[in-house]
């Protein structure tokens, strides 16, 4: 199994997911003299819309549905913000994703992905909120 850059995966998941009706857009996340940038910390490395056709009842017009994609390597581990970011976007009817070797984590994968490290407090307050999203995804 290869272990592809960061950048390879990146312009790989753009490649396949153009030919789909995606439109990605990167989104560098940081904090640099006294400014925070990009979207939320957590928030995913491609965000975006994915256009879909409605069904005749809403007239057959696109709509733009919000995407999110992360771009893992396999040695790379996720971050806690990251997962509720994901489990966020997924609650409100975004299409959240995590995409590593040439293919999309299904949830499971994605839930059992290596976590990166955190303070206890924060991890036990990080795990009350993903279990509490979780559940609202299961009704």
């Amino acid at each position: 199994m290869s272990n592809k850059t960061e950048k390879k995966l990146t312009e790989d998941c753009r490649c396949s997911e153009a030919a789909s009706g995606s439109v990605l857009f990167r989104n560098a996340v940081g904090f640099m003299n006294g400014f925070s940038f990009g979207l939320s910390p957590g928030s995913s490395d491609e965000i975006g819309w994915k256009e879909k056709i409605i069904t005749p009842d809403m007239v057959g017009q696109k709509v733009a549905i919000f995407q999110a994609i992360e771009i893992k390597t396999l040695t790379d581990k996720i971050s806690y913000e990251q997962i509720i970011f994901y489990l966020n976007v997924r609650y409100a009817g975004g299409l959240a994703q995590v995409y590593t070797e040439d293919r999309f984590l299904t949830h499971e994968e994605i839930m059992n992905f290596p976590r990166r490290k955190e303070k206890l407090v924060d991890k036990i307050q990080y795990e009350k909120i993903i279990s509490n999203l979780s559940k609202k995804l299961s009704l």
